[in-house]
């Protein structure tokens, strides 16, 4: 079995574990994983699968945000109202709403940020920008001893940073159209 087969399978099974742990906040559920090492293990050559891997996954979340938008905009007459309580129970009623729930309910399990953790250990200079509370960086300094996740954000970084430092780090011959 070749290195994307290889890839693909542990994929499968890393997103299987992380669904099982989707309630966890922090890192160490997901990464304990036989999938995640063996995924690690594979080296810089798989950084083109890793990156399209994050890129789907990114574009999926923002066909999904845009989607609920629109229903949210269509159910309640604005786009920004919180889904919580009674209005949460109001949009489950939404036809397209439930539509919109299994597309999403596929997605839960994805390892989104998670990827970021297999690139470091794979390329351990890898790192994203830290900002300050409230702006709009992947990470941001919250309390000491705590950082904030901007999940797109840090996705749209990681994304970036493989674009452009991805063919230092993987031959020629291993590199996809990207």
């Amino acid at each position: 079995m070749g290195l994307e087969n290889n890839f693909y399978e542990a994929v499968l099974e890393w997103k299987a574990h992380c669904r099982k742990k989707a309630i966890h906040s922090f890192p160490e559920p997901f990464l304990n994983c036989d999938a995640y090492k063996r995924i690690v293990s594979m080296g810089p050559s798989i950084l083109p699968f890793i990156h399209n891997e994050i890129k789907e996954e990114y574009d999926m979340d923002i066909k999904l945000e845009k989607e609920l938008k629109i229903i949210t905009k269509k159910v309640f007459g604005d786009d920004s109202v919180e889904l919580f309580d009674e209005n949460y129970k109001k949009i489950c009623k939404d036809k397209s709403y439930q539509s919109y729930q299994k597309k999403y309910n596929k997605t839960i399990g994805n390892p989104g940020i998670f990827w970021g953790f297999a690139i470091k250990e794979i390329i351990p200079e890898f790192r994203l920008p830290i900002g300050k509370k409230g702006n709009k960086a992947p990470i941001t300094n919250v309390a000491k001893g705590f950082i904030g996740l901007n999940v797109e954000e840090v996705q749209k970084a990681t994304i970036e940073w493989l674009d452009k430092n991805m063919s230092k780090y993987t031959p020629k011959s291993d590199r996809l159209a990207i």
